[in-house]
């Protein structure tokens, strides 16, 4: 919170354009004497050095600048650490999302295909493991073991080998299976608060004009993508926990089978891959806005230094 000089009164379009909210006002005049910055209001804390921001996900660390008067808040760093931080709050989760899904989806494919490469190769081993046993069909052993087949105990211990990496793979699936659903709750969690803030801007600028509710248009957009996807996902999830919930080891061609039907860019699939990628850009003012301010402060600065050069 700070204080707004009666020399410089407050403006009504920096509250929506720089994310400012009045505090109070005088009590014989509708001038605003205090404004909250919206830092704190909705992120959970004030921009200061060291501190990362309230959503983890993508950590980033802003510098300290003035906030004690109005004027120094406006014409200093605020209004482009302000479009910079609203930006990558809102594209944070997407991003987080499509990455994260993507990887899961990466390790599920490979744990799949290596159950049914290693569920091919078992059979073999306990042919030779037991013609071993028998001493019979020497030959047959020493050409699928190679050298191998002169060691002690070397069937036994691949065959000890196979059916742990069989163990590990299956509970590799059921970690995927569950770390799917961590990410479908945070999913379920970002959609909710961008409702919310969607909400609160909807009430908070009921009589503004149409200029000033371009802001919401992004949110309005971010909002419509994690429902859709989380629709999306939540009937993926669904189908691939259904997908392995009895494997056998021994029916290789059902194992062969899955791993083709686990890809979530399949026929099967749930899931529009082009939609989750591609489905939500940056609105081109968003972009010509930082740039804008930028230009706005560097015009400022420029001043002030030919104003100190006259005073000189």
């Amino acid at each position: 919170m700070f204080v707004v000089k009666k020399e410089s009164g407050f403006k009504k379009k920096h509250a929506s354009k720089y994310g400012l909210k009045v505090s109070a006002r005088a009590a014989h005049s509708s001038k605003a004497t205090s404004v909250m910055c919206q830092f704190y209001s909705i992120f959970g804390r004030e921009a200061k050095p060291g501190c990362r921001r309230k959503p983890n996900t993508r950590a980033k660390v802003f510098q300290k600048f003035q906030t004690k008067f109005y004027t120094s808040h406006i014409e200093g760093q605020h209004p482009r650490k302000w479009a910079e931080y609203q930006e990558l709050h809102t594209e944070e989760p997407r991003i987080a999302f499509v990455a994260r899904s993507a990887r899961l989806e990466s390790e599920g494919s490979q744990v799949l295909s290596s159950l049914a490469n290693v569920s091919q190769r078992v059979p073999t081993l306990l042919q030779t493991a037991n013609a071993t046993n028998e001493n019979d069909d020497v030959d047959s052993v020493v050409e699928v073991m190679g050298v191998l087949s002169y060691s002690c105990n070397t069937q036994t211990l691949l065959l000890q080998k196979h059916f742990l990496a069989l163990e590990k793979s299956r509970g590799f699936l059921t970690d995927i299976l569950r770390e799917y659903q961590e990410l479908l709750r945070r999913l379920r969690s970002f959609a909710s608060e961008c409702v919310t803030l969607v909400d609160d801007a909807f009430i908070e600028s009921e009589n503004v004009s149409v200029d000033e509710m371009a802001i919401v248009t992004f949110p309005l957009q971010l909002q419509e993508w994690m429902e859709t996807v989380l629709a999306m996902f939540e009937h993926e999830v669904l189908r691939k926990s259904r997908l392995v919930v009895d494997l056998e080891y021994s029916d290789t061609g059902r194992l062969s089978s899955v791993s083709k039907q686990w890809s979530v860019k399949g026929a099967m699939s749930n899931v529009d891959n082009d939609y989750v990628q591609n489905g939500l850009q940056l609105p081109q003012a968003k972009v010509s806005s930082v740039s804008q301010l930028d230009s706005d402060t560097s015009k400022s600065k420029n001043k002030k230094k030919k104003k100190n050069k006259a005073k000189k």
